[in-house]
């Protein structure tokens, strides 16, 4: 298996937003009672403020309850049965899915106790102080208290990519793609403050497919160019550089680690990194023979992460890999040697009612190299024993409690509040969101993950972090 040699264990943290995926039709259990926002008199430890985010109580079917904390600051909790989440303005915006997979969403403003709610929008984001809600149809522009500012038609477009870029916001305005014709795009131009209609342009090179913000400059990649944005005149935008013909195709990301930017494709077989002036910043690195690009994740402390499958394989998560570098090395000609990931068997951990979770042991020079190691046997193992959306449940074993035991053996402490913890926390988090969507194996009970440190194999063993003491901690 292949991983970066320089790669560190990263995977996004969102502190600063709710976020998750799930099947739940959340506007819906609120309705019904399902959901409850929580007295947050009766929240321990707020003093009868919200502090850091909004108290949601579920209520199952039988009557059970279980909290959450969805908010904005260190700490939040997330909603564990609802759909892709975010926080504006104090805005709480998400997405929904009903039993037939159509998308709708809706907006809860926890202080006044508002609720928007948007069916068969495929589409809601909240930028500068307006909701944009869209669908295949067109956009509409909303203001806070519901009333809709603008309703702007897509034209139809069969040949618009699938990955292509429907909404950002540049400078002070946000751009909505209405479509598009004879490899040509369509936008309209809203003021990001007030959501006022500025107009329309055409951008007549095809469609932008990804946007990036590198100092104060903010650029974009379309089928065949790197360009700087002209906030004042998008069409004026400067071509900077020709993308090499092997490095596109399909879906494609552009972002920054600060210092560079970088592009890669879901068909191209090469890195590319640029400077703040979008000059190429090193040859284009091959990546790793027989894997494809499957996705790139937000970049955490300046560390690149892309995510690979193998090139004539999909969907097997546990074969995934993850190749990640710090700011402004991808010129190191060593960027992408491999590291053969060491063999871990589970055993098996007793549990209640004779079901059983799973305990990995990792051994390693570092405590970085054991959680990167052990990563990818719980993704693999997950694949296998845990019920999911990415199997749909097919390979699970209904006798898996949903809980993984990872012991690290390594001479460096892992400290509970390093990254290597830190981010094998946000793994959990990743595990449970969709596409993964892992639940124990008969779908009943979340998935949960338990981190010991060993000093060496006869050490005695140090819990440093565990999702069930968390929830108990949390919610008690």
């Amino acid at each position: 298996m292949l991983f970066a040699s320089l790669c560190t264990l990263l995977w996004p943290v969102d502190e600063g937003a709710a976020r998750c995926y799930t099947e739940t039709d959340v506007a819906h259990a609120f309705a019904e009672g399902r959901l409850q926002i929580a007295d947050p008199l009766q929240w321990p430890g707020t003093g009868g403020a919200w502090g850091d985010g909004v108290p949601v109580r579920r209520i199952s079917p039988v009557g059970e309850t279980m909290d959450y904390r969805v908010g904005e600051g260190e700490g939040a909790r997330d909603f564990l049965r609802c759909a892709k989440a975010s926080w504006s303005d104090g805005w709480f915006v998400a997405h929904r899915t009903d039993a037939n997979g159509n998308l709708s969403g809706f907006a809860f403003h926890p202080a006044s106790g508002r609720m928007l709610d948007w069916p068969q929008s495929r589409h809601v984001h909240r930028l500068g102080g307006c909701f944009y809600t869209g669908n295949r149809r067109g956009w509409q522009v909303i203001d806070d208290e519901g009333k809709v500012l603008h309703v702007l038609p897509r034209t139809p477009d069969g040949d618009s990519p699938f990955e292509l870029v429907n909404i950002f916001m540049l400078g002070g305005s946000v751009y909505l793609s209405t479509g598009g014709a004879a490899g040509q795009s369509f936008w309209a131009r809203c003021d990001a403050a007030t959501g006022a209609l500025q107009g329309t342009l055409t951008w007549p090179r095809g469609y932008p497919r990804g946007w990036s913000q590198l100092g104060n400059a903010w650029f974009f990649v379309d089928e065949h160019h790197l360009y700087r944005a002209n906030t004042e005149d998008l069409v004026a935008s400067a071509a900077l550089a020709t993308l090499p013909e092997d490095t596109v195709g399909g879906t494609r990301w552009l972002w920054s680690d600060g210092t560079c930017l970088y592009l890669v494709s879901v068909a191209g077989h090469h890195l590319l990194c640029f400077d703040a002036e979008g000059h190429p910043a090193a040859p284009a690195q091959p990546l790793p023979e027989g894997w494809r690009v499957m996705g790139v994740s937000t970049p955490v402390e300046g560390w690149s992460q892309v995510w690979l499958v193998p090139a004539d394989r999909h969907g097997d998560w546990g074969s995934a890999q993850l190749l990640t570098w710090p700011p402004a090395s991808a010129a190191l000609p060593t960027l992408f040697e491999a590291e053969p990931v060491q063999a871990s068997e589970p055993e098996p951990l007793p549990g209640a009612d004779g079901r059983h979770g799973l305990r990995i042991r990792v051994a390693a020079p570092s405590a970085e190299q054991a959680a990167r190691h052990g990563a990818h046997h719980l993704m693999r193992w997950a694949f296998h024993v845990a019920r999911g959306i990415i199997q749909r449940g097919a390979r699970s074993d209904p006798q898996f409690n949903g809980v993984f035991e990872l012991e690290c053996s390594t001479p460096e402490h892992m400290d509970p509040q390093g990254l290597p913890v830190h981010h094998l926390r946000a793994l959990l988090g990743r595990m449970r969101a969709t596409p993964m969507g892992y639940t124990a194996g008969d779908g009943k009970g979340l998935l949960h993950l338990r981190v010991l440190w060993r000093a060496g194999a006869d050490a005695p063993a140090e819990c440093v972090y565990s999702s069930l003491d968390e929830t108990e901690r949390s919610f008690s």
